[in-house]
């Protein structure tokens, strides 16, 4: 966790991992530990033998632009959420550019079909989502 984000390791139902969450920490308003559910996903998890790839974002500065920049760099799909006046918006695809506060990225389909370039500002993001199963479909 850094100042004002929350890196997280995400899980699919069935305690498969399911890449990395960077979401902003003032949006955070629950945590549950040592339930039922949380107890039975970490022994599901550990009886699939199931490990979270390294996931190396600088921790200095924003870390969404940190996180966009490591996924222009690997050319890796992407999925970030934006507050677009009070409704969120999904985007799933690769970061095409990054200029000051200002993004550029090519949003897909499921089907990986082009829905063409998206224009958005750092600001209007929620979170950043990497590596889940549902990514590496759009991964070509």
């Amino acid at each position: 966790m850094t100042k004002d984000y929350l890196v997280l390791e995400t899980v699919t139902r069935l305690a498969r991992a399911d890449g990395h969450l960077i979401i902003r920490l003032d949006l955070v308003f629950r945590a549950d530990t040592g339930g039922l559910s949380g107890t039975r996903m970490e022994r599901l998890y550990a009886l699939h033998h199931e490990q979270h790839e390294r996931f190396d974002v600088s921790t200095f500065g924003n870390l969404f632009e940190n996180g966009l920049q490591m996924a222009l760099a690997h050319k890796a799909p992407i999925s970030v959420d934006l507050d677009q006046d009070d409704e969120r918006e999904t985007l799933n695809g690769y970061v095409r550019q990054i200029a000051k506060d200002h993004i550029v990225m090519e949003d897909f389909d499921d089907n990986a079909n082009s829905y063409g370039e998206i224009h958005f500002d750092l600001a209007s993001i929620v979170d950043v989502q990497w590596g889940t199963r549902d990514l590496k479909n759009l991964d070509f």
